[in-house]
């Protein structure tokens, strides 16, 4: 078992640096692009079904399936590569918080989900504060990267905090979500050659409380 005071972006080690030329899906890359079309990707994937079978993105070749994690009362959709399980603790002034990790990395990415064990987070603020929390220690932790957007949204009916750092080769983006007594971290990080913001939103999309 790992313990750090910081945590949750212990899988977000840099990237293998990769050739930017094999790295490439014709696709622009995130700096390009931004947040706003992110926010376009989630607009077209909720005016989709919930849930297609199997999930797929346009101009990727990775394979997604479901992941049921009962035990952290969610599903969600991951696409197939090297799997990482983890425990991690994280010491807060209100005690220690267990977060069980699950990692996939295919080419030039890679995919975690992260729940905490239920906890009474009331000691540490509102949803909003605890959530504002969590962004400061990212920020803390990704002293190489730059965070470039900061959105409060929902998911259903529980607060929750877009995120993205960036730096010259690489965008992580997060998703934190503060679920009553369990607070979700859902991340993706990408060499920008290789960004795509369809397979984020995706990503975060597939995300369903059980």
């Amino acid at each position: 078992m790992k313990y750090s005071t910081l945590g949750l972006c212990v899988l977000f080690a840099t990237l293998t640096t990769a050739n930017s030329a094999t790295a490439q899906l014709n696709r622009p890359n995130f700096f390009e692009r931004g947040y706003d079309q992110f926010e376009e990707e989630i607009r077209q994937l909720e005016r989709q079904p919930n849930n297609p079978s199997p999930l797929t993105v346009s101009g990727e070749e990775m394979t997604w399936y479901q992941v049921v994690l009962r035990e952290g009362g969610f599903s969600i959709w991951m696409p197939e590569g090297t799997v990482v399980q983890e425990i991690e603790v994280v010491e807060t002034s209100a005690g220690s918080i267990e977060f069980s990790m699950f990692a996939t990395q295919p080419r030039f990415s890679r995919y975690v989900v992260a729940y905490s064990e239920p906890f009474d987070f009331s000691a540490l603020g509102t949803s909003e504060e605890v959530l504002a929390k969590v962004r400061d220690r990212l920020i803390d932790r990704e002293a190489n990267f730059e965070l470039t957007s900061d959105r409060d949204t929902t998911v259903g009916n529980f607060s929750a905090k877009d995120l993205i750092f960036n730096n010259d080769e690489e965008t992580i983006t997060f998703r934190l979500i503060f679920a009553e007594d369990r607070l979700y971290v859902l991340a993706v990080s990408q060499l920008n050659d290789a960004a795509s913001l369809e397979a984020v939103a995706a990503f975060f999309r597939s995300f369903q409380k059980l």
